[in-house]
């Protein structure tokens, strides 16, 4: 007697067609003044922070104002700022430039795609005019900013700085379309342990400013007396922490990580011990205590470096799909450096001068930095990672699983044991054909299907009977010689 199983299966819907609509103006000139609004929306924010201390300091012209915002914009881009000896670069306005950037080109590359659907070249076009609008305008701020004699040698450094920030931004918006790139798998594990890796260092660098902000408050409400700001003041004060607060956060990772950090001449702090001299009224300084003696709890703050590199490797280790074990282990390594050479890059793009004389050299030694967190996160991020992928067990390649899938007629992807994903869901014979009118999918039950006993019986207790059809099924992506036929992709 010959029991008929069927499969039905359901093709993906479509996603709604983007076809009919149609970007507003010519993509190529959105583009174009979408760079060049994104440079003018960060000199507006920057002029804007500039005229709030203009309140509190009406000594100085509009003109100025103007001036000086401009100046803090290449200041972000690392042209130290004339006639005031600050060359710390503020990467809280170098993420705002940044960030503009990415909005802009995320909305250029929308509306290349919707005049050019299915090519990837009007997308790529749109980076580079959005790149192209935006250095335009930032040459232009740079010209005008500058003084007029010497400017042959800064403006090179102002166009490195601005071509580095937008290359960045541009990427930045471009994100998920250079994700779905083809591409080798170990890039998506190693892009993945890094995100890890750098949110629990963030983490504990926020961790550690808050920390010392609390030691520090009386040092803080001693310094908030002194100065006696008004509201302007206070705001003012207020902006410029926030354009220095990431320089702060990458600092504190570094200490935390057991680097020191120098303070100026005869001055630095690491968790063996804080030695400092004179210091300006600054906030950032107030959290500095004068003196402290080596505490041996504070040798826990190194942990920082463990607990990162564990989070990347067991990112990696739990990837999809997933890598064996040497792939995991090198991954896992590659994934702590690479954040450990984010960290260095950022403290040292956020080192400099604060001054003159005393106040040189600011920042984590780079020497130290360049030893120290890598060893101590890309070695967890490859132990780790191998550990977890030992306890596991070796992975199962993916060209098994997409062959095994196929000849058990089940989805690619989907374990014929019962074991991943499950199998699919066999339905009963439609009352509407007869038994025997149906040659697709049967099968006489005296040959039983091995991989369908396997399956029935991993089934868990009230779920629909799982059995994959022996046989081929009607569907139109699968080949019967056991590959996939080339339908778009499932």
């Amino acid at each position: 007697m010959a029991k008929k199983l069927f499969l039905d299966v359901e093709a993906p819907k479509p996603k709604a067609d983007d076809s009919g609509s149609r970007p507003l103006f010519w993509w190529p000139l959105e583009a174009l003044v979408a760079g060049v609004a994104a440079a003018l929306a960060v000199w507006l924010v920057c002029a804007g922070a500039m005229l709030t201390a203009w309140f509190s300091d009406s000594a100085m012209t509009f003109q100025e104002i103007v001036r000086l915002a401009q100046e803090i914009i290449l200041l972000g881009c690392g042209v130290p700022l004339e006639g005031y000896g600050l060359a710390i670069a503020p990467l809280g306005v170098a993420l705002l430039t940044a960030g503009s950037v990415a909005a802009a080109a995320r909305a250029a590359g929308r509306q290349a795609s919707l005049a050019r659907p299915g090519a990837s070249w009007p997308r790529a076009a749109a980076a580079g005019l959005v790149l192209a609008g935006f250095l335009a305008v930032g040459t232009l701020l740079a010209v005008t900013a500058l003084p007029s004699d010497g400017w042959e040698a800064t403006l090179p450094l102002a166009g490195r700085g601005l071509g580095l920030i937008g290359v960045l931004g541009v990427c930045w918006g471009n994100a998920g379309w250079i994700g779905g790139l083809a591409k080798p798998p170990w890039t998506g594990w190693i892009w993945r342990g890094w995100r890890a890796g750098s949110a629990v260092l963030l983490l504990a660098a926020c961790a550690a400013l808050a920390a010392a902000t609390w030691a520090g408050q009386d040092s803080l409400a001693r310094l908030d007396g002194a100065l006696a700001l008004d509201t302007a003041g206070v705001a003012t004060w207020a902006l410029v922490c926030l354009a220095w607060l990431p320089n702060l956060l990458a600092w504190a990772a570094a200490w935390a990580l057991g680097v020191p950090v120098d303070l100026g001449a005869a001055s630095q702090t690491w968790i063996g011990g804080t030695d400092v001299g004179m210091l300006p009224g600054l906030p950032f300084f107030a959290l500095v205590p004068a003196e402290v003696a080596a505490e041996p709890w504070l040798a826990l703050w190194m942990l920082t470096g463990a607990l990162a590199g564990a989070a990347a490797g067991l990112a990696v280790a739990s990837s999809r799909p997933e890598p064996g074990h040497v792939a995991a282990a090198v991954c896992g390594l590659a994934s702590g450096l690479l954040v450990a050479a984010g960290l260095a890059a950022l403290a040292a793009a956020g080192s400099g001068d604060l001054g003159t004389l005393r106040l040189t050299g600011l920042g984590p030694r780079l020497g130290p930095l360049l030893i120290v967190p890598p060893a101590l996160i890309g070695l967890s991020g490859a132990l780790s990672a191998a550990a977890w992928s030992l306890w596991r067990g070796e992975a199962v390649p993916v060209e098994e699983l997409t062959t095994a899938a196929v000849v058990a007629d089940v989805w690619p992807g989907q374990a014929v044991d019962g074991g991943r994903t499950g199998a699919v869901p066999a339905q009963a014979a439609r009352p509407s054909e007869p038994e025997s009118a149906s040659t697709t999918g049967s099968a006489e039950s005296g040959d039983a299907n091995p991989a369908a006993e396997g399956a029935a019986e991993h089934t868990p207790p009230g779920e629909p009977d799982m059995a994959p059809v022996a046989g081929r099924t009607e569907r139109p992506d699968v080949d019967p010689t056991g590959g996939v036929a080339d339908q778009g992709g499932l």
